[in-house]
């Protein structure tokens, strides 16, 4: 795990601190699992089309994205610890990564399963393998918290995943034609096999008659 604190100079904090919070924000009724009790608020963001958030992309580097998303947790009347989770659940490599990026200072704060507590400081960015099971941990002193979560693999260990990939396919398709070929072989044999008892039976009347002859 890697906390570095003041990631980005502050005209780029103001930009994405800015862009957050100007987001198009979608109620989720739970902050965990489905039927918590609990509820939040989230939103996703294309790199491609959101400005807001280049300067923390850029400044961890070239990576091929597998999600961006943002969490607002409204306050609460005491501090709440939701149950331990990780952000992405799809089929991806053990070391891909997850850094998390704190818009705004409070006293809520990221929970992992060692006891590590990662306060919530702005212009925190947390990085840790996608792995990691953490908690998010509410807030009694700000109206809002939030933090973006990038998901994603580095470039080399991406060019490494998809050459892997690729292996395996290979391996898979020579499998798949060594067993037709087998299959081929065993069909051939077979067919020579009752050619062969063919031929006997054949042999073998016309041996019979031609002694009756």
């Amino acid at each position: 795990m890697v906390v570095v604190d003041n990631f980005l100079d502050n005209e780029d904090l103001k930009l994405v601190q800015d862009g957050v919070l100007s987001q198009p924000w979608t109620y989720c009724p739970y902050v965990v699992q489905e039927r918590d009790g609990h509820y939040m608020f989230c939103c996703g963001f294309d790199p491609e089309t959101s400005d807001s958030i280049l300067p923390v992309l850029e400044k961890i580097g070239k990576v091929n994205l597998l999600r961006i998303k943002a969490n607002l947790v409204p306050k609460g009347s005491s501090i709440i610890e939701h149950g331990f989770h990780i952000d992405y659940k799809e089929n991806i490599p053990p070391n891909a990564l997850t850094s998390i990026f704190y818009v705004n200072t409070n006293n809520g704060y990221t929970k992992f399963e060692d006891g590590t507590k990662i306060e919530s400081v702005a212009n925190r960015l947390v990085s840790l393998p996608l792995s990691t099971r953490h908690r998010i941990v509410t807030q009694t002193d700000e109206q809002t918290r939030y933090v973006v979560n990038f998901n994603y693999i580095d470039w080399w260990t991406y060019l490494d995943f998809i050459n892997e990939k690729k292996t395996a396919k290979k391996k898979t398709a020579k499998k798949k034609n060594t067993r037709r070929k087998n299959t081929r072989r065993r069909k051939n044999t077979r067919r020579r096999v009752r050619l062969s008892h063919s031929n006997r039976f054949f042999t073998l009347i016309f041996s019979h008659r031609f002694t009756k002859f």
